[in-house]
């Protein structure tokens, strides 16, 4: 960070008193940093409402930037949505921003989990519909309390209406059993 030394009169006097000199930050800093901040609101203001209400409660982020953040989220007017994420920007300068990335980042990662459970739990459930029995076997290995007449009963109700061309309404069951069964 650039830092500039304050010379006036006043600091000075200040800094005899404590002995070290009075920070004050640079322009240049000042504007990266207010730069920084409303690219930070940009990217909260992506958030969905439940995700900036997780956020908040994690963070205790002021309730007049929460309300400036969803008040952004309804603006359509370019102009009008440029101006509020300066005001947002503005908001963010007194807070600590190192402390709001980090529970975005955290954010983020419990997304990729959670695609990557689903993605498990899909890859299952086709591989269910497609092998039948040697797959349910490996299941049940894996996972052992498993109710297997409940599994087969759902493939094959899936395969049959695959087969008369009706909704997936069994692959969806099978689908939400599998999703209970690998989350515990």
């Amino acid at each position: 960070m650039a830092w500039s030394i304050c010379s006036s009169r006043f600091e000075n006097n200040n800094m005899s008193n404590h002995d070290e000199p009075v920070l004050k930050k640079s322009k240049a800093q000042q504007k990266r940093d207010a730069v920084a901040a409303q690219a930070l609101g940009a990217k909260l203001v992506e958030l969905t409402v439940a995700q900036l209400k997780t956020l908040s409660e994690k963070i205790d982020l002021p309730d007049t930037l929460l309300e400036a953040l969803l008040l952004c989220q309804t603006i359509k007017a370019r102009e009008g949505r440029r101006r509020q994420l300066q005001f947002i920007g503005k908001l963010m300068r007194d807070i600590d921003l190192a402390l709001i990335e980090q529970q975005l980042a955290q954010l983020k990662r419990g997304g990729l989990v959670e695609t990557q459970q689903l993605h498990r739990i899909e890859s299952w459930r086709d591989r269910l519909l497609s092998e039948g029995e040697a797959a349910l076997k490996e299941l049940l290995q894996q996972y052992p309390e498993t109710d297997a007449s409940q599994v087969r009963q759902l493939i094959v109700s899936a395969h049959k209406e695959r087969t008369h061309n009706q909704p997936p309404r069994a692959a969806r069951l099978l689908f939400k059993s599998l999703r209970t069964l690998l989350s515990e």
